[in-house]
Order: C-alpha cells, then sequence, then structure tokens
C-alpha cells in the first residue's frame, strides 16, 4: 500500500490536531474580545490583578503614570513620522508572517501564546515604515517601566496564588482522608510531583460540572473524604478563562452544607481562603 502524497494529505497532516479534535477553530464576540487583549498582552503584561494592587498603594500608580504618559508621546510620534514605504523582500516576508501569525492566534481563541512572536516580527516592517528611529525610545520606556511595575515585581511581593495554602494543608500530618476541589489544580498537583509528596483527591473545579456539584459533594462524603477547596470566596481576577468560561459553580447558593474557613492568604488577586465542607 503506497503512500498518499497530495496537498491535501499534507494539509491534514498540517492541521491533524484540528481534524482529530484536540483542538478546535473557534471565533465570537468574547474570543474577539480577548483576542485584542491579548495582542496588547504581547507588548504589556495585562494581569486580571492590576485593578487589586493599585488600590493597595498609590505608589503603584506612578509606575502606571510613567509608562501612560510614555505610551502617548509614543503615539503622537508614530502617527507624525509614520510614512508609506516600500518594504524589502525580507521586511515584506516577516510583514507576511505577522498577519498570520495574528490571524492563527484568534483563530485559536486569542491565545496569548501564540502572538509571543509578534513583537519580534513587528521589528523589521515598522523599521521600513518609521521614519525617525527615535519613536521607538518611548515605546521601550513604556513597556519596560510598565513590565517591570505589573509584570515581575508583584510576583516578587505578593504570593501568586492559592497553591502554596493548598500544599500547606496537604503537608500537614492528619490521618483526614482528604479531598481536595481546586480551582488550579494543575499547579497543584504538578508541585506535588515536584516535591515527591502523596497526593491526595484532587478534583478540578472547571471539570465539575454546576449542576452536579451537590451529587460530587455527597458521592465524597459518602467515601469518607474530608472536603476541602479554595473555591469559595475567591477574589474576581480577569482572566481568559474567566471570561470564556461558561459553566460556573455558584457556591454561595449551595444548600444544606455547612462551610468552615481553616486558612487564608493574600494573593495577587486579593485574599484567598482554603475551606471545609461538611454536612
Amino acid at each position: 500500500m503506497g503512500i498518499d502524497i497530495s496537498f491535501a494529505s499534507f494539509f491534514r497532516f498540517i492541521f491533524s490536531d484540528y481534524y482529530t479534535g484536540n483542538a478546535t477553530i473557534e471565533l465570537n464576540s468574547t474570543i474577539l474580545m480577548v483576542g485584542i487583549s491579548n495582542l496588547f498582552r504581547a507588548f504589556f503584561q495585562l494581569h486580571g490583578y492590576i485593578h487589586f494592587i493599585l488600590a493597595q498603594s498609590w505608589l503603584w500608580w506612578i509606575p502606571f503614570l510613567i509608562s501612560g504618559f510614555a505610551l502617548i508621546m509614543f503615539l503622537i510620534k508614530l502617527f507624525k513620522h509614520t510614512k508609506p514605504a516600500r518594504l524589502n523582500r525580507l521586511q515584506m516576508i516577516h510583514l507576511w508572517a505577522l498577519f498570520m501569525q495574528v490571524g492563527f492566534a484568534f483563530l485559536a481563541g486569542g491565545n496569548a501564546e501564540f502572538m509571543a512572536m509578534i513583537p519580534f516580527l513587528a521589528t523589521l516592517p515598522a523599521a521600513g515604515l518609521i521614519t525617525n528611529r527615535s519613536t521607538a525610545v518611548w515605546l521601550v520606556i513604556s513597556v519596560i517601566v510598565w513590565n517591570l511595575s505589573f509584570g515581575i515585581l508583584p510576583q516578587k511581593i505578593y504570593t501568586a496564588d492559592s497553591s502554596d495554602l493548598v500544599l500547606k494543608s496537604i503537608m500537614q500530618n492528619t490521618n483526614e482522608r482528604r479531598a481536595y476541589i481546586l480551582t488550579d489544580a494543575p499547579k497543584v498537583i504538578n508541585r506535588l510531583e515536584y516535591l515527591q509528596i502523596q497526593k491526595p483527591l484532587i478534583v478540578k473545579a472547571a471539570s465539575t460540572e454546576p449542576q452536579k456539584i451537590s451529587t460530587t459533594l455527597d458521592s465524597l462524603k459518602l467515601q469518607g473524604y474530608t472536603i476541602y477547596t479554595d473555591c469559595i470566596n475567591q477574589p474576581s481576577v480577569t482572566s481568559r478563562a474567566t471570561l470564556t468560561t461558561k459553566n460556573v459553580i455558584k457556591w454561595d447558593t449551595l444548600k444544606g452544607y455547612k462551610t468552615t474557613t481553616t486558612d487564608s492568604i493574600l494573593t495577587l488577586g486579593g485574599k484567598v481562603y482554603l475551606t471545609k465542607i461538611s454536612r
């Protein structure tokens, strides 16, 4: 039996993930909004916790205003010094690659990872269109100040998420048979494997159907598990996941269960609680 060598088979090979169902093409108003946001994030670190840290101290407003001023100056000079020009072949190749990169990023649900190459691909075409090279200095100032202040520094000052809180609970020496329903289960699992700590039963909150949460809790209780979760009273942090996830468990509407806060931690998005759920 010979090998089918044709454009159709080659195309199917290149886009095998789409044909096998491991990836999907989606495009709607939400995805469009997320894509535009992530296009901006290709240059500037934009996180859902920024509004929280701005509310924590007026000092965070200093880099916010400096970066904003530098960005405005860049845009003014960009419109002033950008003129139509004939791009050379190398610049045209990068321009086409830029268009395709952006296009596929939007088709992939506005995925930010697909946009990581955009600043690099935009460099050569931009160099052929901007007549005043000093224009880029304002953009560099804006990007550096913003990304250092809102991308790197907060990660150093604040705890990133609730995984430390959950790990602390898991590592406590108790005889309880524990089950954890977590917002970011993969990260906790990865950290447990890295630390070579025996994993308790971990349930991904995102994979639990809202209408079946009571059934899930009852099933865990019948199996003798003590249930903990970091999902209750979670701070509202805007992200791609929260914008695109439709089925969200409304924990505050649970009836017939008793919730007890056992621990808490201040994270980038606000205070997160570890809660024990019982009947």
